[in-house]
């Protein structure tokens, strides 16, 4: 019998495109991939589709969701975080509009 083939929570997907278009906005140019610590001390990697700067203290960036071999309605998403920096606000999550393919 082969072992189930693991897969990433919508939250950690959304963790991973926040960090991307954060890391974007901090000016680390092209961002391919990124790298998120979980509870268990491990580390995994994403790769990031669509980082791009949108216009003034603003960017987006996508994570393609895998849930692996226990796939739900969500397996293949495309999880998108926004990041904009307000001066003053400090840090603060506000939820997007969600969308059906």
């Amino acid at each position: 019998m082969s072992e189930l083939r693991g897969g990433f929570s919508t939250g950690a997907c959304a963790a991973a495109a926040a960090k991307a278009a954060a890391l974007l906005l901090r000016g680390d140019g092209r961002v391919d991939e990124v790298e998120i610590p979980f509870p268990d001390g491990t580390r995994e990697r994403f790769a990031v589709e669509g980082a791009e700067p949108i216009g003034g203290l603003r960017a987006r960036a996508a994570v393609r969701k895998s849930a692996g071999d226990d796939p739900d309605v969500t397996d293949q998403a495309l999880i998108v975080a926004e990041v904009r920096v307000t001066p003053g606000e400090g840090v603060s999550f506000r939820p997007g509009r969600g969308s059906a393919p």
